[in-house]
């Protein structure tokens, strides 16, 4: 049988991956809690499974994340996206998920492009945000 990463006993942290109050709380078994639990060049990002409910968090070398994967908010999740942008996507009003980008906002597109946010859809699916 298949053990779900929300099981896993080899990992230490107990880290939040999931959270819509009053609705779902997701937790995961993780092999980090902050980026200061990761070695040199390395922080801590949120690897999400959006359809499954699921997900991990672990260390990843900075600048690894490709285009439409998930990434932790703020500095640590520019720092693991490849592009060196990760933006807020929102579901319904009710989550925002963090996905690594093409751009976040009116940051990294070129003269008269606008920035698309990302979209996540509650299948999975996920579109980065990118310059138009």
């Amino acid at each position: 049988s298949t053990q779900s990463r929300s099981s896993a006993a080899s990992d230490v942290y107990k880290r939040q991956v999931i959270s819509i109050p009053g609705i779902i709380e997701v937790s995961s078994c993780s092999d980090c809690d902050t980026s200061s639990d990761c070695g040199m060049m390395e922080v801590c990002n949120l690897d999400l499974d959006v359809g499954e409910f699921d997900g991990v968090w672990t260390c990843v070398s900075n600048g690894t994340v490709p285009l439409g994967e998930t990434c932790a908010p703020g500095a640590d999740g520019d720092a693991a996206c490849l592009s060196g942008f990760c933006a807020e996507a929102d579901i319904m009003g009710l989550l925002t998920i963090d996905v690594c980008s093409e751009c976040d906002g009116g940051v990294g597109c070129g003269g008269g492009e606008s920035c698309t946010e990302p979209q996540v859809g509650l299948d999975g699916t996920i579109v980065p945000g990118m310059c138009v």
